[in-house]
C-alpha cells in the first residue's frame, strides 16, 4: 500500500529566506511604516510586529491542524504562549530588525520545517570575526580564514573548544536556533547554521565573545576576536563552500557507473522534461553496475517523482512489493477550512498537467477537496485524505509481506544526501531505505513533522510570507521530526561533486 502522497517541501534550501536587494526592502519596509502611521501608531513598528503577529496566529488557528492536534499538545501550547510572548515583544519594537525578530521568534518556537518564514529582508551589513566554521560530526571546525586580519586567527581546520567559557553548542542552543528553528535535538539545522556562530547578523538576540579557545593538533590555543562589520554579500559569498546542484542530470561518470541529480521534486516546466526523461531512462540503466541518486539540496516537492523513479528502474511491481514488505499504515487528516480548500483547488491544474487524470495522486488531492467541501458543511475539524487503493479503504492494518517479485535492477543503488533533504525527499529516504541492498550515504538529513502540505500566506504588512501545513499524518513509521543519519558519513563538503564521486566509490570498494 503506498502511503499518502505528500505535495510540499521545507523552507530550506529551496523555500529558504527569500532575499531582495536593500533598497526593495527599504522601500517595503517605509510603506508599511507609513500605513501604520497613517493607522493612527505612534509607533509603526510595533504596529508591524502586532498586526503580522496577529495575522500568524490568527490563520494558524483557524487552518493548521497542530492548533486542534490532540497528539500534539506542544504545538497548541506554544501556538498560545509564544503567541502572548509575542505581543510583549512585538509592543517593545522600535526598529525593523525589531519587527522580524519578533516574527522570527513565534515561529521558530513551532520547531516545524514546514513552518517557516520567507522575508524580503536582509541587512546591508553583518558583524564577524574574520572566520567561517562548519559543523563536522560533533566539532565546529574553521572551514574559512580571512586573509590579513587585524588579530590573530585560528588555522584552518581548528576546533572550537569554547568562547568566554561556553562550549559552541550553548552557543548554538541559546542563540542561533531560539530564533531559526528552536529545537535542539535536530542536528541538520545545527550544520546549516554552523557559520552562524561567530558571525551577527542581525537575527536575534547576540552577544559578541572576547575571547576563544580552539583545538589544533592535539594542543589548546586562545584567541582574541576582532569583530568587524562587512557586507552580507561580500560575507555569503567568501563563506560559500561551493554550489549545490542545481540542474537535473544523469550521467556516467565512471564506467558502467551512473549520477543521477535530483535537486528538487518540484520542477518547474523546463526540469519537468528533464526530470521525465530521467525517469523513462531509467529502464536502460538495469544493467548497470552502479546508480547514485543525489538529492543534495533537495527539499521536497511531489513524493511521487520518488515513487516514479525507483518504478522505473527496478520494476513497478518490485517496488510495491517492497512497500508491501514494510507497509505504511500512516493516513493524513485535512484540516477542513475555506482556505485550505481554497488552496486544493487552485493546485488541481498543475497536479493534473504533472501527472495526468489517471494518476494516484490527482484523485487522491480532487477527490480530498470534494470531502472537505461536505465536512466544511457539516463542521467537521478534519477529513481523512482520499486514496485510490482499496486496501487503505479498510479499517485494519496492512500486515508485512515477502519480497517474492525480482529486481529487474541487479545493480547497487546508492542515496546521497545531505543536511537539505526534507519533506518529500524523506518520502523518497523512506521508500530507498526499505529496498534490500541500498546504501545510504553522504550527510545526516534534515527532519519534518507531522505536518505536511504547505502554502504561502503573505504577511498583512507587507513584509514577506509564511508558510503554512493544512494536513496532519497519524501513525508515521518516521518519528516527528526524525532524521536519517547515513550509513558511510562524508568528511569533506558537500559541494565537492568529483571528490564525493570518488569517495562513495572508493568506500563501497573496502
Amino acid at each position: 500500500m503506498l502511503k499518502p502522497l505528500s505535495f510540499a517541501l521545507t523552507l530550506g534550501a529551496s523555500l529558504s529566506l527569500v532575499f531582495y536587494t536593500s533598497d526593495v526592502s527599504a522601500e517595503a519596509a517605509n510603506t508599511a511604516s507609513i500605513e501604520a502611521v497613517k493607522d493612527g501608531s505612534n509607533n509603526p513598528w510595533a504596529q508591524l510586529a502586532v498586526t503580522d503577529l496577529k495575522q500568524i496566529y490568527q490563520t494558524v488557528k483557524a487552518d493548521h491542524p497542530g492548533a486542534v492536534d490532540d497528539d500534539n499538545p506542544y504545538f497548541s501550547d506554544w501556538l498560545e504562549q509564544g503567541y502572548r510572548e509575542g505581543i510583549t515583544r512585538a509592543n517593545q519594537a522600535e526598529s525593523l530588525q525589531d519587527t522580524l525578530n519578533t516574527l522570527r521568534y513565534y515561529v521558530s518556537g513551532f520547531a516545524d520545517g514546514h513552518f517557516g518564514l520567507s522575508l524580503n529582508y536582509q541587512a546591508r551589513t553583518q558583524t564577524w570575526v574574520g572566520i567561517g566554521l562548519a559543523k563536522r560530526g560533533r566539532d565546529y571546525r574553521v572551514s574559512y580564514q580571512e586573509k590579513n586580519w587585524s588579530s590573530e586567527l585560528p588555522p584552518l581546520g581548528a576546533s572550537l573548544i569554547s568562547c568566554d567559557g561556553r562550549n559552541p553548542s550553548k552557543i548554538m542552543n541559546d542563540e542561533i536556533l531560539k530564533y531559526r528553528f528552536n529545537n535542539l535535538e535536530v542536528n541538520s539545522k545545527k550544520i546549516r547554521y554552523a557559520k552562524k556562530i561567530l558571525i551577527d547578523d542581525g537575527i536575534g538576540e547576540r552577544t559578541h565573545p572576547e575571547t576563544c579557545l580552539f583545538e589544533i593538533s592535539g594542543k589548546q590555543q586562545s584567541y582574541k576576536l576582532s569583530w568587524k562589520k562587512t557586507s552580507t554579500t561580500k560575507l555569503i559569498n567568501k563563506l560559500k563552500l561551493g554550489n549545490l546542484p542545481s540542474q537535473f542530470e544523469l550521467i556516467e561518470f565512471k564506467p558502467n557507473h551512473y549520477w543521477v541529480t535530483l535537486p528538487n521534486f518540484y520542477p518547474n516546466a523546463d526540469e519537468e522534461v528533464q526530470l521525465k526523461a530521467i525517469i523513462k531512462q531509467m529502464k536502460a540503466l538495469r544493467n548497470a553496475e552502479l546508480l547514485v541518486f543525489d538529492v543534495r539540496g533537495n527539499g521536497g516537492g511531489s513524493s511521487q517523482w520518488g515513487v516514479n523513479l525507483a518504478s522505473e528502474l527496478y520494476g513497478k511491481e518490485y517496488i510495491d512489493n517492497v512497500i508491501e514488505h514494510a507497509p505504511d499504515n500512516s493516513y493524513a487528516l485535512w484540516r477542513v477550512s475555506s482556505e485550505n480548500i481554497a488552496y486544493l483547488e487552485s493546485i488541481n491544474g498543475s497536479i493534473l498537467t504533472q501527472f495526468g487524470a489517471d494518476s494516484e495522486i490527482f484523485k487522491e488531492f480532487y477527490q480530498t477537496g470534494q470531502d472537505m467541501k461536505a465536512s466544511l458543511l457539516s463542521g467537521d475539524i478534519f477529513v481523512k485524505e482520499a486514496s485510490s487503493s482499496e486496501e487503505s479503504e479498510t479499517s485494519s492494518k496492512v500486515t508485512p509481506k515477502l519480497i517474492t517479485e525480482p529486481s529487474l535492477y541487479k545493480g547497487k543503488t546508492v542515496l546521497l544526501t545531505d543536511s537539505y533533504c526534507g519533506s518529500a525527499c524523506l518520502d523518497f529516504a523512506d521508500l530507498s531505505l526499505s529496498i534490500p541492498g541500498l546504501v545510504h550515504m553522504g550527510e545526516e538529513t534534515s527532519a519534518d513533522t507531522v505536518y505536511m502540505d504547505v502554502r504561502m500566506v503573505t504577511l498583512k504588512s507587507g513584509l514577506g510570507r509564511f508558510s503554512l501545513a493544512q494536513k496532519v499524518y497519524r501513525d508515521r513509521p518516521r518519528a516527528n521530526n526524525q532524521s536519517y543519519i547515513p550509513q558511510y558519513l562524508y568528511q569533506g563538503k558537500m559541494t565537492d561533486t568529483d571528490g564525493l564521486q570518488k569517495w562513495v566509490v572508493e568506500s563501497l570498494a573496502e
